[in-house]
């Protein structure tokens, strides 16, 4: 198998922890993924010590199933495949986009450090833009990412993150009961999060 190559695979490789050291373990995920070989790394048996003591080396591939997200495969579990298509959700599944729509300000504004307010319905329509823009490029996402995005697109806006984060988890149910994108918990220093990884 080379570089660049795509693969299907349904096993990666965790570390295993004893009480004495470690050792690179077969893991199955339940379905299989697609992704491109990127690279090769070595993998080793672990014993506990200063320093320790590395044994039994073999090589795995890597092979990215998105932009964030890597997985470490035997050889022997990795079977070549088409690349795979991107993936469009249905029409119907999509949040409505805000391509070509005119977001009202409040005159005089309202907000933090005199930032003007948008309706709800125009937050939802921002949301909903940046969203499909995840989705289009496969990203791994939180709400907050969104949120910071859209803060930097548009400065003059008042955007609180709670009113963002409402509007991503209640877009996003769609897209995640459609198997195109997972919801996990994730940890972010001393607060969690959910995050959205495209399957």
């Amino acid at each position: 198998m080379h570089l660049g190559e795509w693969v299907e695979f349904d096993t990666i490789v965790v570390k295993k922890v004893a009480a004495t050291g470690s050792t690179p373990a077969s893991f199955p995920l339940g379905r299989a993924r697609q992704g491109v070989i990127i690279g090769e790394r070595p993998v080793y048996d672990v014993e506990f010590g200063t320093p320790p003591m590395l044994s039994n080396r073999q090589q795995v591939l890597l092979v990215a199933v998105s932009l964030h997200r890597c997985y470490r495969v035997f050889h022997g579990d990795a079977r070549p495949t088409a690349p795979r298509q991107l993936r469009v959700p249905p029409a119907g599944l999509l949040p409505q986009t805000a391509t070509g729509t005119t977001i009202v300000l409040s005159p005089g504004g309202s907000g933090m450090s005199g930032r003007a307010t948008i309706s709800q319905q125009d937050l939802e329509l921002l949301v909903a833009d940046q969203i499909n823009q995840q989705l289009a490029s496969d990203t791994i996402f939180t709400a907050y990412d969104v949120t910071a995005a859209l803060r930097a697109a548009n400065p003059q806006i008042n955007l609180p993150h709670d009113a963002v984060r409402a509007a991503v988890h209640a877009q996003m149910e769609a897209i995640v009961s459609s198997g195109l994108y997972e919801r996990e918990h994730a940890t972010f220093g001393s607060t969690t999060a959910w995050r959205y990884v495209p399957v």
